[in-house]
């Protein structure tokens, strides 16, 4: 796509006096609004015709009837593959400093670097849902972050929950060396100490890495 609309959304508005109904729609209980963006129809004509262009219209009716367009392990899509799975970035020592237990296979190791094959950690509730009845160790996937890179599981371990409440997802796990593009992270420290403790020297010992790197929300789990 060459450019957004230089336009202010008001000028939009007044050009198109249809916009918010030809711009927005609701499906499955999700509104989707993109008349308060910058497209305008030569855009939006822009990515109309791109999608023909990559056979977009083919694909979707093959999804739809049921040919193999995922590209995991060559298998059909299925109405089940479609549900999120949650997307982590972990070093070496993340399952052992929270007590992840290993079900199969393998964690990361040092020698899950960038220029290593990908690989990728999933939970166990992933793999039941994707591969029931079967190991999904040795399997290939597809991840939209990288998705002309096939990874490769390496390993199953348990499942964790953010809302005890609430059942747990599933869940994948990647070498943060081979995804390290990331704005924030979360350091996580393993101690038989009071945790309160360790605060002051986790803050040092980033600093001594970087000193505009800031350190905030340090609580125990």
């Amino acid at each position: 796509m060459d450019q957004t609309s230089t336009k202010r959304l008001d000028e939009l508005f007044a050009a198109e006096p249809d916009r918010l109904s030809r711009l927005s729609f609701e499906a499955a209980g999700i509104y989707f609004d993109w008349a308060k963006t910058h497209l305008d129809q030569a855009i939006l004509d822009q990515f109309l015709s791109r999608a023909e262009a990559t056979g977009f219209a083919a694909r979707r009716e093959a999804l739809f009837a049921g040919e193999i367009v995922n590209p995991s392990e060559g298998r059909p899509a299925t109405p089940e593959e479609s549900a999120n799975a949650s997307y982590l970035v972990a070093t070496p020592g993340y399952f052992r400093a929270l007590g992840i237990p290993l079900v199969s296979g393998r964690t990361f190791a040092a020698q899950d670097s960038e220029k290593a094959p990908m690989v990728v950690v999933i939970n166990e509730t992933m793999a039941r849902r994707f591969w029931p009845g079967e190991s999904p160790v040795g399997k290939r996937i597809t991840i939209w972050r990288d998705e002309k890179f096939p990874r490769e599981i390496v390993g199953v371990v348990g499942d964790t929950r953010s809302n005890p409440a609430e059942p747990a997802g599933a869940q994948m796990y990647v070498p943060y060396a081979q995804d390290p593009n990331w704005a924030s992270l979360s350091l996580v420290v393993r101690t038989s100490a009071d945790p309160s403790s360790l605060v002051a020297a986790a803050r040092n010992e980033v600093h001594a890495l970087d000193k505009a790197i800031p350190v905030y929300n340090a609580r125990p789990m």
